[in-house]
């Protein structure tokens, strides 16, 4: 396979606007591996600002009986193990990352043999990965 690399660059200051990458096999088909883009002199933005979308984020954080607490740890009982706790809104849905990719399999126990099913949406949780 090969590799390609495409840059798009403003004409007037040789800005960065963007970078697509592909791939290409030896039959010839492309298959796109990302597309990023960039923006410069942009107002920054404030998730926790008054009408923003994360805006309960902030609002559950300053109070606990609108949140709960999500508390993860990684590798438990090893020398790579590592702990993240989270404070969101009640019913607030949540996904976990390891490494750039999603986890499957979350455990509520630090064994990491009982596999973690659902949740009430409302109870604190802590939560194992291998």
């Amino acid at each position: 396979m090969s590799l390609r690399f495409e840059y798009t660059f403003d004409k007037e200051t040789n800005d960065l606007l963007a970078i697509d990458a592909s791939l290409t096999d030896a039959q010839g088909k492309s298959v796109c591996g990302f597309r990023d883009s960039y923006a410069y002199n942009v107002e920054v933005y404030d998730p926790a600002a008054e009408g923003e979308p994360f805006a309960e984020y902030k609002t559950a954080a300053a109070s606990p009986e609108l949140s709960r607490t999500i508390s993860v740890t990684f590798a438990p009982d090893t020398d790579n193990e590592r702990t993240i706790v989270c404070d969101l809104p009640k019913a607030a849905w949540f996904y976990i990352f390891s490494d750039g990719q999603y986890v499957d399999d979350l455990y509520t126990d630090r064994a990491c043999t009982q596999l973690f099913t659902e949740s009430d949406g409302t109870s604190d949780l802590e939560l194992y990965v291998k």
